[in-house]
């Protein structure tokens, strides 16, 4: 089984810099002080025991809102939902995994680790995203291959690099905005609350380099460290799935995630809930039967996904998708 690592590379990053610590004492904070406060989110920081982090990701029409959940010492989850009704489309916890398939109308179990990384890289200063799932033993087939992060939301490495023009805005309370260019002319905003228990960094935005761009493609809403986590959110029962779904399949060992959880399929499950839910998004469906190589029956696809829709919200309720304010 190989791995499955869904990559988006996007072109809008923000650079920023700063070397000193926060002072409670002193009034306004500066840039610099602001930023030394942007964490690094994953199990490997000691300073972290818990996190949760929930975020919508816009990809050309297309939505997708993920939950990335960590807690130590190796317990990691992740959830990518439908946005517009909150279906589970994939669920990662522990060593297993759920994955939706609209256009097969089936479920499919399968045994790998959730991974997610966000982060920018310094050496083409993009932001990427990357969501999947692996297996760890093929990076111990690897000699002298790094071991990957498994599930990282590296907000420190985004602040990390800034040259453009940066402001800081006093909201309410202890509350200030952080905004700033990028080198590729896209925006970051950053909602930041220096004395909050739960991480100073509590919302960030990210906006295209496009000037009629009024809506952030990416937008980290729920940024929560070191506080309780329900053990459920670690694990997901196969008995109750098995039970519960009518079309459901186990990918064995011996199959590849990449071809049943490919970038292919996992776009294709998206597009196609957003046929069936927008009637003004026709144009879409030959694009879906271009990537399967056959034509869909739309209405019988529409009929399974409306049996099943509910049972998989049922069994995942706890992913109810909340709204996103600033």
């Amino acid at each position: 089984m190989k791995k499955a690592f869904i990559t988006v590379v996007v072109a809008s990053i923000l650079a920023i810099s700063g070397s000193c610590a926060f002072s409670e004492t002193a009034g306004t904070p500066n840039i610099e002080e602001l930023l030394r406060l942007a964490p690094r989110i994953s199990l490997a920081e000691k300073n972290i025991s818990t996190f949760e982090i929930k975020g919508t990701l816009d990809i050309e029409r297309i939505q997708l809102r993920f939950i990335v959940s960590g807690k130590q010492p190796d317990r990691h989850a992740l959830r990518i939902l439908d946005p517009r009704d909150g279906m589970p489309i994939l669920v990662g916890a522990g060593n297993s995994f759920m994955f939706y398939d609209p256009v097969a109308s089936e479920v499919l179990l399968g045994n790998a680790m959730p991974q997610f990384v966000f982060k920018m890289d310094p050496a083409d200063h993009n932001v990427k995203i990357g969501f999947g799932v692996y297996l760890p033993e093929e990076d111990k087939e690897k000699k002298d291959v790094n071991k990957p992060e498994i599930l990282l939301v590296d907000i420190r490495s985004l602040m990390a690099s800034a040259d453009q023009g940066v402001e800081i805005r006093k909201k309410e309370g202890n509350r200030f905005l952080v905004e700033g260019k990028t080198k590729r002319g896209g925006k970051i905003v950053a909602y930041v609350t220096p004395s909050r228990r739960e991480g100073a960094y509590r919302r960030i935005e990210l906006y295209k380099s496009d000037i009629n761009a009024t809506k952030p493609f990416l937008v980290l809403d729920k940024i929560v460290l070191n506080q309780p986590l329900p053990e459920e959110r670690f694990a997901f029962s196969e008995k109750k799935l098995l039970a519960s779904v009518p079309d459901i399949r186990r990918v064995s060992d011996h199959v590849t995630i990449k071809t049943a959880v490919s970038l292919g399929t996992f776009y294709q499950a998206l597009v196609t809930r957003f046929v069936l839910a927008d009637p003004g998004s026709q144009d879409l469906k030959p694009i879906v039967e271009k990537m399967v190589k056959h034509v869909i029956d739309w209405e019988q696809v529409k009929k399974k996904d409306t049996a099943i829709a509910p049972i998989l919200k049922a069994i995942f309720q706890d992913l109810a998708v909340e709204p996103s304010k600033p």
